[in-house]
């Protein structure tokens, strides 16, 4: 939905046109996994986070990225929180990443909201995202921490879904990104890349971080 029918409700729409870029709250191996994806179609991608390794990481990719508390009013401006068409919330702390996404929409109006939840997160985490008509990153619960240990172990490599244009095809391309180990992270449709969410439609390419090794803590 992006948030569309939250900001007609709220009398906000005309603030959301024009906005485009993603903030990535976290910037851990996954976080940057997805800010390299993102931005190869030379949309802007800023990550944000307050631990200095994981800034460094960053940096040494070659990514853009915050220093500081997402929390933090001059930091999430700082980031580009008024412009942004989308913030997606990706540490390994569910609480983190609801809150982050419901203090984006708070300051910065954003309409397209994502954080990542686990399937031990509190049923109530749920709720707040429905209340503001944000998503489950990667369109179902993740555990961020074991896929941040995968990458850095090394036993993740990506892959590439085309969806075809035949019912079956679809049909397997949908229950491969709901269902399989591989977790999708960007979808590209009519030459735009955003970050995954379904449904999908015949021509989407979706990428995927798929595992070589496939240890049962990865869901």
């Amino acid at each position: 939905t992006w948030g569309v029918a939250w900001l007609e409700r709220h009398g906000q729409l005309v603030r959301s046109q024009g906005r485009s870029g993603t903030i990535i709250v976290g910037a851990g191996p996954l976080a940057r996994w997805l800010a390299r994806y993102l931005s190869a179609g030379g949309a802007r991608v800023v990550l944000v986070d307050r631990n200095a390794a994981e800034v460094a990481a960053a940096r040494e990719d070659g990514l853009t990225v915050v220093a500081g508390d997402v929390f933090d009013a001059d930091v999430l401006r700082e980031a580009g929180v008024d412009e942004a068409g989308s913030v997606l919330a990706v540490t390994a702390n569910p609480e983190v990443n609801v809150l982050a996404v419901q203090r984006a929409r708070e300051q910065g109006l954003v309409p397209g909201l994502m954080a990542a939840l686990s399937k031990r997160s509190d049923g109530g985490l749920f709720g707040v995202l429905d209340s503001i008509e944000a998503e489950v990153a990667f369109s179902r619960p993740t555990d961020v921490r074991a896929w941040d240990e995968a990458i850095r172990a090394g036993r993740v490599r990506p892959s590439i879904i085309e969806v075809g244009s035949t019912p079956e095809a679809l049909a397997e391309a949908a229950r491969r990104v709901a269902e399989g180990a591989d977790l999708p992270l960007v979808i590209e449709r009519a030459g735009s890349l955003r970050p995954f969410a379904g449904p999908l439609e015949a021509g989407d390419r979706v990428t995927l971080a798929s595992l070589e090794v496939q240890p049962g803590s990865v869901a």
